[in-house]
């Protein structure tokens, strides 16, 4: 599942992006995307004070700071027989907006999560957020997940520090469906190579219930299941500040599906602009 959040970038351990069965996705055009980065080009002053570097940022934005992603996403999935890409899926406009220093809402267009940090000191930051996806398929009906996730960040001086990432998601389906979970944590070091670019590896593992069977032969070979699995898997992501009110992300991930060797790879590209 893709997240906006820093470090929290476009996977969850256990979650699936694949609940695209009988559903529309909504891609973003080239013109509307110009049109919206010429829009919002002004910052406000209290983005002075907001750090660029990524290991000095508190989990949450400051009072009177906003911003915008639209990530692009593609992907790869493989199995033993063959293998199947996943085209590049442009996401619709996801805005982050600080309701206090300590508090986040994430809108999607509408606010689906939340985030609040405990703390942020020059030790460790840590924090909590709560998010929501909601969907339709034709075979499912309507489906929600509320997805939860603790973030706590050991900083060891300025150039290293050590994220964890623990993470649930719950997903109740209509009466035509199964209810599933997974649960997943997200492990690794940060490295801050200048002021302005940062690097983070990280190794996930995760068990989850039900769901949506992947495989190679692209959507249309999409099953449901009711079967226990358990799947490990690695990421790179950075952090490039390259202007003041913009950040570049790109994120690349890998995961297998322990017992059936199905491989799912995933890479973001996010923009993300700050005022």
């Amino acid at each position: 599942m893709y997240s906006p959040q820093q470090n929290q970038k476009a996977w969850t351990p256990g979650a699936s992006l694949f609940n695209t069965r009988g559903m529309r996705m909504l891609k973003l055009s080239p013109t509307l995307a110009l049109l919206t980065v010429f829009a919002a080009c002004t910052s406000g002053p209290a983005l002075d004070s907001y750090p660029r570097r990524e290991i000095d940022r508190p989990l949450t934005l400051p009072a009177g700071v906003a911003t915008w992603h639209i990530p692009t996403v593609a992907g790869l999935v493989k199995d033993h027989d063959r293998s199947t890409g996943i085209p590049p899926i442009t996401v619709p406009l996801i805005w982050e907006s600080a309701i206090a220093d300590d508090w986040t809402l994430i809108w999607a267009p509408i606010p689906l999560g939340v985030v609040h940090q405990l703390w942020n000191n020059d030790d460790s930051r840590a924090g909590l957020s709560l998010t929501f996806a909601m969907a339709y398929g034709s075979e499912r009906g309507f489906a929600w997940s509320p997805a939860a996730s603790f973030a706590y960040r050991h900083k060891f001086d300025e150039t290293l520090a050590l994220d964890v990432i623990p993470s649930a998601t719950i997903t109740f389906e209509g009466d035509e469906g199964q209810d599933h979970w997974s649960i997943g944590v997200a492990s690794g070091p940060l490295f801050q190579i200048s002021d302005t670019f940062a690097f983070s590896t990280k190794i996930i593992a995760g068990a989850s219930k039900g769901g949506l069977k992947i495989s190679s032969t692209g959507l249309e070979g999409i099953k449901r299941t009711n079967e226990e699995a358990f799947s490990f898997g690695l990421s790179v992501d950075g952090t490039w500040s390259f202007a003041r009110q913009w950040d570049l992300r790109p994120l690349y991930s890998f995961s297998m599906i322990g017992g059936s060797q199905n491989q799912l790879h995933l890479a973001v590209i996010d923009f993300v602009h700050f005022w």
